[in-house]
């Protein structure tokens, strides 16, 4: 039976908008120390901080008086990263955002809880899952790249956050204790043939042999699953009937050596070196071998050491793309080769588009980027053979990972020239009302009509026309630069699709 602290989460109270930004939920008790309500309690500087912000910034006082919270959470979260932002400021901002994210943290926890809780222990799963909610809302950083997934077509800023912590608890959660997607047991099923093969050749183990741990791999899915409480290690029971499974369509061994080549399995997996994926920002790819250490005790594939990892992967990074751009130096020596590039990754023209614009036919355009990316993949390989002793050419989504690495390089210098004419060349009335109808996602014609001193059937149109003039502007950059005019009204819209989605993610 749950206690009164788990039944009172549920009764969260409301708090009006501005109060988000500097009330923090404290409990009440009662004489006997459980939990009778829960009230906010306002921080007097971080109330005293939101009447200056409103005092002396008329904007932020309409986006208060117009109850705009991603406007607000984008401000705060501006001034924590800025570097020219007082260290006071950028610690009131950090608690600003911890305030105004109590109530979807809460909303958060109890959601994971009501999916999952120990229930020989509720209390202890409850607390665990709100420490994880209150180091992620302490973070900005975090914040900031959950903010960044945000649609507000989709969801209201608040859902989003719950939906998004509550996402984040479990996967912590999960690594943390070596369940779902982190769990052995899960990855051991999830392995390929070629995978688990070539961990096991890693491990010293003859082709010839193979054959009895795959095997083994397969009798154990065939009566191991997953439970109610994701998958855990197999039991002694779950061990035998595998074995009596084995012994029945396969050959014949004890519990213990088939709990033997089980382990070994798992054992090979974390010594088969591959490219791993962390996130959706291609900076994070990085080369690990996380190759078995008999000195360490329970369960050492699960343990990940966060700062070395994070060190090793800056590393790794930092030093493939040095390597990638000395190679793509080299190649763009060729005068035409720089113009080709640009216009595929970043304004993502087509081959034909490209080829007209060149004089060359689709096919060389086509050759070229093939044997540029060739020339990529083997200096990598290289740098990574000598520095890693890992053989890149086996590691999977790598070409993948060079096509990523050119779009990335291209179209960062893209939205430098669009960042570049968005603050120094639109007129300031075309700047700013791209900031609120895209960057701050202001829909509230009246609104923004309102603070733009102009009709309100003539925002969306004024909207269209600053749209345009920043296709101009970075039209006419690439004619400067690259000496290219793109006339028709195909290669335009392809422009215009990119500035989009520049405006859109910012």
């Amino acid at each position: 039976m749950l206690d009164e602290s788990q039944v009172m989460y549920q009764k969260i109270p409301p708090r009006n908008f501005i109060e988000q930004f500097f009330t923090f939920l404290i409990p009440v008790d009662n004489s006997q120390g459980h939990i009778r309500f829960f009230k906010w309690r306002p921080e007097p500087a971080l109330k005293r901080h939101i009447s200056l912000y409103q005092e002396y910034n008329d904007q932020f006082l309409q986006m208060c008086q117009g109850e705009n919270a991603p406007y607000l959470v984008q401000e705060f979260l501006e001034a924590y990263e800025s570097e020219t932002k007082p260290e006071y400021q950028q610690e009131m901002a950090k608690w600003h955002l911890a305030a105004y994210l109590e109530t979807p943290l809460y909303q958060a926890v109890k959601e994971r809880f009501e999916a999952f809780r120990d229930f020989n222990d509720p209390q202890n799963t409850w607390e665990h899952y709100l420490h994880i909610a209150k180091c992620l809302t302490n973070e900005p950083k975090a914040i900031a790249l959950i903010y960044q997934k945000y649609k507000s077509q989709t969801y209201s800023l608040d859902e989003h956050f719950k939906l998004e912590l509550a996402s984040k608890i479990r996967d912590i959660f999960h690594r943390e204790t070596g369940q779902g997607k982190y769990s052995p047991w899960y990855s051991l099923k999830q392995a390929s043939v070629r995978d688990l093969e070539q961990g096991l050749k890693t491990l010293g183990i003859k082709p010839g042999n193979m054959v009895r741990y795959l095997t083994a791999k397969n009798c154990l899915f065939e009566v191991y699953s997953k439970s109610s409480k994701g998958w855990l290690k197999p039991n002694l029971a779950k061990y035998q009937e595998a074995r009596d499974y084995c012994k029945l369509h396969y050959f014949s061994i004890s519990t213990e050596q088939f709990e033997r080549l089980i382990q070994t399995c798992i054992r090979a997996l974390k010594s088969s070196p591959q490219i791993l994926y962390f996130g959706e920002n291609i900076e994070t790819y990085f080369m690990e071998s996380n190759r078995w250490d008999e000195g360490l005790s329970s369960e050492p594939w699960l343990i990940i050491e966060e700062e070395i990892s994070t060190k090793k992967m800056q590393g790794y990074v930092e030093g493939i793309n040095q390597v990638l751009l000395n190679e793509l130096e080299t190649f763009t020596q060729d005068q035409e080769n720089p113009k080709m590039l640009l216009l595929r990754y970043g304004l993502e023209l087509s081959e034909p588009s490209i080829a007209q614009q060149l004089g060359f036919n689709q096919t060389t355009i086509n050759r070229r980027c093939t044997k540029l990316q060739r020339k990529l993949l083997k200096s990598a390989a290289v740098w990574v053979k000598e520095s890693l002793t890992l053989d890149l050419m086996e590691l999977q989504n790598v070409d993948e990972y060079i096509d990523n690495w050119l779009k990335q390089h291209y179209q960062a210098q893209i939205e430098s020239v669009l960042r570049i004419g968005l603050d120094n060349h639109l007129t300031p009335e075309s700047s700013e009302i791209l900031r609120m109808w895209h960057f701050h996602q202001i829909r509230n014609t009246t609104q923004i009509a309102r603070q733009m001193k102009i009709k309100q059937n003539q925002v969306k149109q004024q909207v269209a026309e600053a749209e345009n003039q920043l296709l101009a502007y970075l039209l006419k950059w690439v004619s400067t630069t690259i000496n290219i005019s793109l006339e028709q009204k195909r290669e335009h819209k392809k422009v215009a699709r990119v500035i989009a989605r520049w405006l859109t993610n910012n």
